[in-house]
């Protein structure tokens, strides 16, 4: 069996051309869904805002279980969109909008678990639901640019 190398430029410039054209394509489709970051929003809001002592118990659990719904739509509406489901590394450009949206979440979602206090689970269903709105489609759109430019 005889092995054979082609070493065209024109076969290689070719293969390059189509690997940028795959990972172009790649570019676009990567992007959130429209309303994506609302949804993941409202889903932490309900989620943190049921924690308060003063929600009956009866509507904290459908609070979650609504945000576990609203969390499942998301999904469902990006996986549709792109055909898969994937997650940026948290390393790209820009990903400081990420961890902070993150970090605002987690401690939202624990200062409120923790004190139960209405106040609080309040501030932090606000806090999470603005960062997401606010902070998740920037962070996308910078994630989506960092492809492009290595397409």
């Amino acid at each position: 069996m005889t092995r054979q190398n082609s070493h065209d430029p024109d076969d290689a410039a070719a293969a390059l051309a189509a690997i940028s054209s795959t990972r172009a394509d790649v570019a676009d489709r990567i992007g959130s869904p429209p309303h994506y970051y609302t949804k993941l929003g409202v889903a932490m809001a309900l989620i943190v805002g049921a924690q308060a002592d003063a929600v009956p118990t009866a509507l904290s659990i459908t609070a979650v279980v609504a945000a576990c719904a609203l969390l499942g739509w998301a999904v469902r509406s990006y996986i549709d969109r792109t055909g898969n489901w994937t997650m940026a590394t948290l390393r790209e450009p820009g990903a400081w909008k990420a961890w902070l949206m993150l970090a605002v979440m987690l401690v939202s979602l624990v200062a409120a678990t923790v004190t139960h206090n209405g106040v609080v689970c309040v501030i932090g269903a606000v806090a999470s639901f603005g960062v997401c709105t606010f902070l998740g489609p920037r962070w996308d759109a910078a994630w989506v640019a960092s492809k492009k430019r290595q397409a």
